[in-house]
Parts: structure tokens; sequence; C-alpha cells
């Protein structure tokens, strides 16, 4: 996947702490970036040893974005409607130009 073809768009979205009425905390999520550049692949499917296409049991998408520091292991994305946890970064370190995604839907 190259990051010059980011033409789908995704909402970041990070955790935020609230206190409800008894006083104990829960998380919600709040969209930190709305309509952010990305290149999405469903990565569900994987190849057996005789070339058959079988589906791996979790839904899981490759996601390109380009680097920025709202994403951690604590964010979400939201694409076309599917809601993904971020499962694995892999991050440009040396250019700071894009980060590879792993990501698992967290709800359907």
């Amino acid at each position: 996947m190259r990051a010059g073809q980011m033409r789908q768009r995704v909402d970041i979205q990070n955790p935020v702490t609230q206190t409800d009425s008894t006083g104990q905390d829960f998380f919600t999520y709040s969209t930190d970036a709305s309509g952010f550049p990305a290149m999405v692949r469903n990565a569900t499917q994987t190849k057996s040893e005789d070339g058959y296409i079988q589906n791996s049991g979790q839904e899981t998408y490759d996601v390109v974005v380009r680097y920025t520091p709202l994403l951690d292991y604590n964010s979400r994305l939201v694409y076309e409607g599917l809601t993904m946890s971020v499962v694995s970064i892999v991050r440009d370190l040396e250019l700071k130009h894009s980060m590879t995604l792993k990501c698992e839907v967290v709800d359907r």
C-alpha cells in the first residue's frame, strides 16, 4: 500500500473519561479528526496452503494514514459506518510521513 493513494476518509476517535451521577468514571469516545485522508484495505481474507481464499475470523483492516500524533493504541477509526480499534501501529520514524495501522472491527 502506498501513502500517495489516500482516497478514503476516516474519523479518528480517542477515549475521554467522564463521571456519572454516582461518581463512577466511564469512557466515551470523542471525534478528534473528521474526514482524515486514508487508504483502507480489508485484510480479513487470507489464502490457505492450497491457494483458496478463506476468512480469518475477526474482521481486520490495514489502514495507511499520514503521520499524526492523534493516533495511538487507544484510538478508534470510523470508516463507512465501521468502528475499528487500532491493534498495531507501524510508523515511518525517520521521515514521519505515514503510519500503517492494523485495525479490528469492534462492532457490527
